[in-house]
């Protein structure tokens, strides 16, 4: 990056080149044409053997599993580009002080590729189709942008901006920002703002190829119509799972209103208190399995049936399942607002040391999904509950440090509520229970000392430790989505910062 001054203008430019690469190795995987041959005696270094799929009396020559268990590796290369201008100024001059403006412009590039190791490519790998690979996704974006900061007069300061996007897979999108501050005393000041937003889908959200697997489900129409225990007992049925390319994009509209209070008996303690509403359109959501099953009509796009039987017919029960669908479609307005609290606390004690205390934290009170009619229901309220992850109400962060000279010590607790788990009930003896399913509050302690090295034009070095007394988090039966809480446990670390 560059950045400097022309006249009056202030400018900077950036250039950013990143790249992410994943490999993935599976460990034991399973060639199936060698596993194939070995079933039928010609396993072996002499193509001579039988593995017996029990694996006992008698046991399997370990030579015959190595003959058909393999590593294998899949990975994913993805690349961003950015260009990035920007400009601004103050001219003229209002009651309240001098106009502020600000403009930039911005180029990016976004691509993703896939790619797995021969034998997985050509689906030759139990469990895994070589059709989940996206080959190659890519799209270019183009914006410009402004901002005009107004002090109207002394008291208040109006902010206006807008956005305007350029999606090479999209279209356009403008997205506008009115801000307010009004200070009426020196130690009371309001705030308040209003923006749209826009968030295009991801690349495996609209492209990801058609990947085959089994999924577990009861059959909720069918059992309403038969009561019998094979439709109402959860059955293994065919998965087919895909992206969506007629995918549209997420829009938001948010507003925003606080109160700033420095109490006139202590100049250094900040009290920042504010409301924020978020309401989100066409969000995208991967619709399949038992959620489609419990909420839309036994006939609907996302469930192939078979024919169904003379009999059927006449008793109005649906043909059985022959496969499910899942993809992603944009289905639902969401709807949710909250509290933050910023306490923020500064002094100096007697013996010069300089002490700060600060306070952060999130109230969600609503969290709704209103979702089209299609779906059995109209609101879906999650707020202490789960929905694409977990959505405590309560969430904060407790900060003490400490300096003196060139020693910095400080302490963190981080706080995250309880949550009611997506499977909703506990099953006591086998039968389920009217017992909600809490996740319990986890509590954590961070801490870190830095040391300051002025000799070394101002290096810095910093010893820590994440959940320094290694807290389990709390049991959860969701073992993939939970993004909550970190289970790595107590984690140390050090780090030299260098300025040159």
């Amino acid at each position: 990056g560059l950045e400097g001054s022309t006249g009056d203008w202030s400018w900077s430019a950036s250039l950013l080149d990143s790249a992410n690469s994943v490999r993935k190795l599976h460990l034991n995987s399973i060639l199936l044409p060698a596993f194939q041959a070995a079933l039928m005696g010609q396993g072996g270094p002499d193509q001579d053997q039988y593995y017996n799929p029990f694996g006992m009396m008698p046991e399997n020559d370990p030579a015959v599993i190595d003959g058909f268990a393999l590593t294998t590796s899949e990975g994913s290369d993805s690349v961003e580009q950015a260009i990035d201008i920007t400009a601004s100024r103050t001219f003229g001059g209002l009651p309240g002080g001098p106009v502020g403006i600000a403009i930039g412009a911005q180029w990016r590039h976004q691509e993703l590729e896939e790619f797995a190791d021969e034998v997985s490519a050509q689906g030759l790998i139990a469990g895994r189709d070589a059709d989940f690979l996206l080959d190659h996704a890519d799209r270019e974006i183009r914006a410009v942008y402004a901002e005009l900061s107004l002090p109207v007069v002394e008291d208040i300061e109006f902010q206006l901006a807008a956005r305007y996007e350029n999606y090479s897979d999209f279209g356009s999108t403008t997205n506008p920002k009115v801000a307010l501050r009004w200070q009426p005393v020196e130690q009371i000041a309001f705030r308040a703002s209003w923006g749209t937003s826009f968030h295009a889908p991801d690349f495996l959200d609209l492209y990801q190829n058609p990947v085959e697997y089994f999924g577990r489900f009861i059959d909720t129409p069918r059992c309403e119509a038969t009561g019998l225990d094979v439709d109402c007992n959860p059955g293994i049925y065919d998965v087919l799972d895909q992206g969506n390319p007629d995918l549209q994009p997420e829009t938001g509209e948010s507003w925003y209103a606080g109160l700033i209070w420095t109490p006139l008996l202590v100049p250094t303690l900040t009290m920042d208190v504010g409301y924020w509403r978020i309401d989100y359109d066409d969000k995208i959501y991967w619709v399949g399995g038992q959620f489609v099953l419990d909420n839309l009509p036994a006939v609907n796009p996302y469930v192939e049936r078979a024919p169904q039987t003379p009999e059927e017919a006449a008793a109005g029960i649906p043909g059985r399942i022959l496969r499910v669908h899942y993809t992603t479609q944009n289905l639902a307005q969401q709807f949710t607002d909250g509290w933050d609290v910023d306490i923020a606390w500064e002094w100096q004690t007697n013996s010069g040391n300089d002490v700060s205390l600060r306070l952060d934290y999130t109230y969600t009170a609503t969290w709704d999904a209103i979702l089209p009619e299609q779906f059995g229901y109209t609101e879906y309220s999650r707020a202490g509950w789960y929905w694409d992850g977990p959505i405590p109400r309560n969430r904060g962060n407790l900060n003490l440090s400490w300096r003196t000279g060139r020693h910095d010590l400080s302490g963190t607790v981080h706080y995250a509520g309880h949550y009611q788990n997506w499977m909703e009930f506990l099953p006591v003896d086998g039968e389920q229970s009217d017992i909600p399913f809490i996740v319990d509050s986890h509590t954590t302690l961070g801490l870190q000392y830095a040391l300051h090295l002025e000799r070394l034009n101002d290096a810095t070095i910093r010893l820590g430790c994440k959940n320094c007394t290694d807290e389990d988090p709390p049991f959860t039966h969701d073992n993939a989505g939970e993004n909550i809480h970190d289970r790595r446990g107590l984690i140390w670390y050090a780090n030299w910062t260098q300025p040159f």
